[in-house]
Protein backbone atom coordinates (compact mmCIF):
# COMPACT_ATOMS: atom_id res chain seq x y z
CA UNK A 1 0.00 0.00 0.00
CA UNK A 2 1.46 3.66 -0.57
CA UNK A 3 1.28 6.41 -3.28
CA UNK A 4 3.10 5.66 -6.70
CA UNK A 5 6.56 4.32 -4.41
CA UNK A 6 4.24 1.74 -4.02
CA UNK A 7 3.41 1.28 -7.56
CA UNK A 8 7.07 0.89 -9.24
CA UNK A 9 9.39 2.94 -11.51
CA UNK A 10 7.98 5.47 -13.67
CA UNK A 11 9.17 7.23 -17.33
CA UNK A 12 8.54 10.76 -19.30
CA UNK A 13 6.42 10.41 -21.91
CA UNK A 14 6.67 12.38 -25.21
CA UNK A 15 3.99 14.77 -23.89
CA UNK A 16 6.50 15.44 -21.01
CA UNK A 17 3.69 13.73 -18.42
CA UNK A 18 5.06 10.98 -16.35
CA UNK A 19 3.81 7.39 -16.83
CA UNK A 20 4.10 3.69 -14.49
CA UNK A 21 6.36 1.29 -16.20
CA UNK A 22 4.74 -2.41 -16.12
CA UNK A 23 6.60 -4.94 -13.85
CA UNK A 24 9.04 -2.72 -11.84
CA UNK A 25 7.80 -2.18 -8.55
CA UNK A 26 8.17 -4.39 -5.13
CA UNK A 27 4.56 -6.58 -6.26
CA UNK A 28 6.02 -7.95 -8.94
CA UNK A 29 9.85 -8.95 -7.64
CA UNK A 30 7.44 -10.66 -4.70
CA UNK A 31 5.34 -12.37 -7.19
CA UNK A 32 8.23 -13.22 -9.37
CA UNK A 33 9.43 -14.86 -5.95
CA UNK A 34 6.74 -17.18 -5.48
CA UNK A 35 4.39 -14.41 -3.05
CA UNK A 36 1.12 -13.24 -3.33
CA UNK A 37 0.71 -9.70 -3.78
CA UNK A 38 -2.52 -7.51 -3.48
CA UNK A 39 -1.27 -4.01 -4.56
CA UNK A 40 -3.79 -1.07 -3.01
CA UNK A 41 -1.52 1.69 -4.33
CA UNK A 42 -2.53 4.76 -5.87
CA UNK A 43 -0.42 7.57 -7.37
CA UNK A 44 -0.45 10.83 -4.99
CA UNK A 45 -2.54 9.10 -2.21
CA UNK A 46 -2.18 10.10 0.85
CA UNK A 47 -1.39 7.78 3.97
CA UNK A 48 -4.98 8.16 5.65
CA UNK A 49 -6.74 7.21 2.45
CA UNK A 50 -4.53 3.98 1.82
CA UNK A 51 -5.34 3.10 5.91
CA UNK A 52 -8.70 3.66 4.76
CA UNK A 53 -8.39 1.61 1.36
CA UNK A 54 -6.38 -1.38 3.69
CA UNK A 55 -9.48 -1.28 6.43
CA UNK A 56 -12.09 -1.81 3.97
CA UNK A 57 -9.97 -4.78 1.62
CA UNK A 58 -8.98 -6.50 5.19
CA UNK A 59 -12.82 -6.61 5.76
CA UNK A 60 -13.09 -9.21 2.84
CA UNK A 61 -9.37 -10.19 2.26
CA UNK A 62 -6.56 -11.88 4.43
CA UNK A 63 -3.26 -11.05 4.59
CA UNK A 64 -0.01 -12.35 6.41
CA UNK A 65 1.54 -8.93 6.12
CA UNK A 66 0.94 -5.38 5.32
CA UNK A 67 3.81 -3.67 3.44
CA UNK A 68 3.17 0.61 3.76
CA UNK A 69 5.18 2.83 1.54
CA UNK A 70 4.78 5.98 3.87
CA UNK A 71 4.47 9.35 1.88
CA UNK A 72 3.67 13.22 2.35
CA UNK A 73 2.38 13.94 5.54
CA UNK A 74 1.37 17.48 3.74
CA UNK A 75 -1.47 15.10 1.97
CA UNK A 76 -2.74 14.17 5.23
CA UNK A 77 -2.72 17.57 6.69
CA UNK A 78 -4.78 18.80 3.80
CA UNK A 79 -7.27 16.30 4.18
CA UNK A 80 -7.96 16.22 7.43
CA UNK A 81 -7.05 20.08 7.91
CA UNK A 82 -5.80 19.97 11.73
CA UNK A 83 -5.92 23.35 13.46
CA UNK A 84 -2.97 25.26 14.42
CA UNK A 85 -0.18 27.17 12.64
CA UNK A 86 2.80 25.79 13.84
CA UNK A 87 4.17 23.33 11.30
CA UNK A 88 6.44 21.29 13.41
CA UNK A 89 3.24 20.40 15.19
CA UNK A 90 0.99 19.51 12.30
CA UNK A 91 3.93 16.79 11.25
CA UNK A 92 3.49 15.22 14.36
CA UNK A 93 -0.27 15.49 14.61
CA UNK A 94 -0.61 13.65 11.01
CA UNK A 95 1.90 10.68 12.19
CA UNK A 96 0.18 10.17 15.66
CA UNK A 97 -3.27 10.02 13.83
CA UNK A 98 -1.73 7.43 10.95
CA UNK A 99 0.25 5.42 13.25
CA UNK A 100 -3.01 5.22 15.64
CA UNK A 101 -4.98 4.20 12.60
CA UNK A 102 -2.57 1.73 11.69
CA UNK A 103 -2.16 0.33 15.41
CA UNK A 104 -6.29 -0.19 15.23
CA UNK A 105 -6.27 -1.75 12.38
CA UNK A 106 -3.22 -3.98 13.89
CA UNK A 107 -5.33 -4.45 17.14
CA UNK A 108 -8.23 -6.04 15.43
CA UNK A 109 -6.48 -8.14 12.39
CA UNK A 110 -3.29 -9.39 14.14
CA UNK A 111 -1.39 -8.71 10.63
CA UNK A 112 1.96 -6.88 11.31
CA UNK A 113 3.24 -4.20 8.83
CA UNK A 114 6.34 -3.43 7.07
CA UNK A 115 6.66 0.27 7.36
CA UNK A 116 8.74 2.26 4.81
CA UNK A 117 9.71 5.78 4.75
CA UNK A 118 9.20 7.54 1.33
CA UNK A 119 8.54 10.82 0.83
CA UNK A 120 8.29 11.70 4.08
CA UNK A 121 10.86 9.55 6.77
CA UNK A 122 9.09 7.86 9.84
CA UNK A 123 9.75 8.56 12.95
CA UNK A 124 10.03 6.85 15.86
CA UNK A 125 7.00 4.46 16.31
CA UNK A 126 8.99 2.33 18.60
CA UNK A 127 5.84 2.94 21.32
CA UNK A 128 3.54 1.05 18.97
CA UNK A 129 2.92 -2.75 17.96
CA UNK A 130 1.58 -2.87 14.47
CA UNK A 131 4.82 -2.83 13.00
CA UNK A 132 7.15 -5.67 11.74
CA UNK A 133 10.23 -4.10 10.69
CA UNK A 134 10.56 -0.49 10.11
CA UNK A 135 12.51 1.28 7.43
CA UNK A 136 12.74 4.61 8.71
CA UNK A 137 13.76 6.36 5.22
CA UNK A 138 14.30 4.36 1.95
CA UNK A 139 14.70 7.69 0.31
CA UNK A 140 17.76 8.70 2.74
CA UNK A 141 19.09 5.26 1.65
CA UNK A 142 18.77 5.48 -1.90
CA UNK A 143 20.99 8.22 -2.21
CA UNK A 144 23.02 7.58 0.77
CA UNK A 145 22.20 11.29 2.17
CA UNK A 146 24.64 13.51 4.44
CA UNK A 147 22.33 16.11 4.68
CA UNK A 148 19.02 16.30 6.85
CA UNK A 149 16.29 15.02 5.27
CA UNK A 150 13.08 17.57 5.33
CA UNK A 151 9.89 16.00 6.76
CA UNK A 152 8.27 15.96 3.91
CA UNK A 153 10.08 15.58 0.09
CA UNK A 154 8.01 18.21 -2.25
CA UNK A 155 7.19 21.89 -1.96
CA UNK A 156 3.41 21.86 -3.50
CA UNK A 157 1.47 20.47 -0.85
CA UNK A 158 3.06 22.47 1.76
CA UNK A 159 2.79 25.60 -0.46
CA UNK A 160 -1.04 25.06 -0.64
CA UNK A 161 -1.29 24.89 2.77
CA UNK A 162 0.57 27.92 3.28
CA UNK A 163 -1.68 29.64 0.99
CA UNK A 164 -4.40 28.92 4.01
CA UNK A 165 -2.18 29.83 6.97
CA UNK A 166 0.36 32.00 8.57
CA UNK A 167 2.40 29.59 10.15
CA UNK A 168 4.34 30.48 13.71
CA UNK A 169 7.64 28.75 12.91
CA UNK A 170 8.04 30.32 9.61
CA UNK A 171 12.11 30.23 9.55
CA UNK A 172 11.63 26.58 10.07
CA UNK A 173 9.02 26.13 7.44
CA UNK A 174 11.48 28.35 5.20
CA UNK A 175 14.33 26.13 6.16
CA UNK A 176 12.17 22.81 5.05
CA UNK A 177 11.56 24.40 1.76
CA UNK A 178 15.47 24.39 1.00
CA UNK A 179 15.82 21.33 2.21
CA UNK A 180 13.42 20.01 -0.08
CA UNK A 181 14.40 22.13 -3.51
CA UNK A 182 18.30 20.61 -3.00
CA UNK A 183 16.97 16.83 -2.42
CA UNK A 184 14.45 17.69 -5.29
CA UNK A 185 17.62 18.67 -7.62
CA UNK A 186 19.55 15.57 -6.33
CA UNK A 187 17.15 13.01 -7.36
CA UNK A 188 17.18 14.42 -10.64
CA UNK A 189 20.08 12.99 -12.46
CA UNK A 190 20.54 9.88 -9.45
CA UNK A 191 21.10 6.43 -10.78
CA UNK A 192 18.59 5.01 -8.04
CA UNK A 193 15.84 6.68 -9.49
CA UNK A 194 13.94 6.39 -12.85
CA UNK A 195 12.76 9.96 -13.58
CA UNK A 196 14.11 11.58 -10.81
CA UNK A 197 11.23 11.46 -8.61
CA UNK A 198 10.32 7.53 -8.04
CA UNK A 199 12.78 4.64 -7.03
CA UNK A 200 13.97 2.61 -10.56
CA UNK A 201 13.64 -1.30 -10.86
CA UNK A 202 16.73 -2.05 -9.94
CA UNK A 203 16.08 0.08 -6.47
CA UNK A 204 12.72 -2.27 -6.33
CA UNK A 205 14.83 -5.10 -7.29
CA UNK A 206 16.93 -4.96 -4.18
CA UNK A 207 14.43 -3.70 -1.50
CA UNK A 208 12.80 -6.82 -2.53
CA UNK A 209 15.51 -9.33 -1.98
CA UNK A 210 15.39 -7.22 1.68
CA UNK A 211 11.92 -7.73 2.25
CA UNK A 212 12.00 -11.05 0.94
CA UNK A 213 14.29 -12.31 3.92
CA UNK A 214 11.47 -10.66 6.67
CA UNK A 215 8.82 -12.80 5.25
Amino acid sequence: MGDSWGIGAYRYTEYRTIESIPDTGLGFFLQRAGFDVKNISISADSNIHQLDQLKLTLNTESADVIIWFYTEVTRDIIIKQYPGNNFKILVDHAHNFNFDYAQTIYNFTGIPTILIGCLSPVPDVSHYTFTKTVIKSWLDELIDSKYQLPLNLHCNNLKQILDSRIFTDLKFVNDEIDKMLFLETRLENHNSFSDGIHPSKDSYARLAERITCLL
